[in-house]
């Protein structure tokens, strides 16, 4: 059983959702670009820099989500209307008299979803994610991931402290 939505709903839902996933996909990359090269220095002697940096941007989703929910919800309806109105759809619609609050009805279902979607994720996802993201930076702290560490080089270990080793013995590393 398929449900029939009239054509103007399915219009406006399409220019809305086309918009705000574009928009959170921005949001979520640029703000995930962002923290890249912070992580990648953290994690430089780490002997599991990938899987780390994989976890963490795990864990940061929720939050990078949420600003997205926001940000793409007001952009996909606020350019939804200002392109109906440019292209003068937007006369139309109201001169075949309908009102502002019927052509607006799915806009504000995706508000409501919008507003149930931030609340599982302040409530349950952006926990969870801090909780994994304190769980990586303890076992980071107490080496559970390992050192890569190279042989012949200086390394900072921080607070004015600085390794050199000759090599490393290949049967026990």
């Amino acid at each position: 059983m398929s449900v029939r939505f009239p054509i103007l709903d399915r219009y406006i839902l399409v220019q809305v959702i086309g918009t705000f996933a574009a928009v959170m996909g921005v949001v979520i990359s640029l703000m995930t670009l962002e923290h890249l090269p912070r992580l990648m220095e953290i994690t430089r002697l780490s002997g599991h820099r990938g899987y780390i940096v994989a976890q963490t941007i795990a864990g940061l989703f929720p939050e990078y989500a949420g600003i997205g929910i926001l940000a793409g919800l007001f952009l996909g309806v606020a350019l939804t209307v200002r392109r109906l109105a440019l292209r003068g759809e937007l006369d139309v619609i109201e001169a075949c008299g309908i009102s502002p609050l019927r052509w607006m009805r799915f806009p504000f279902i995706l508000a409501g979803i919008a507003c149930i979607l931030v609340f599982i994720n302040q409530s349950w996802l952006m926990p969870a994610g801090e909780a994994q993201l304190d769980d990586i930076g303890r076992r980071m702290e107490v080496g559970e991931f390992g050192h890569r560490l190279p042989a012949g080089e200086f390394i900072d270990l921080g607070a004015g402290s600085v390794l050199l080793f000759r090599r490393v013995d290949a049967s026990t590393g």
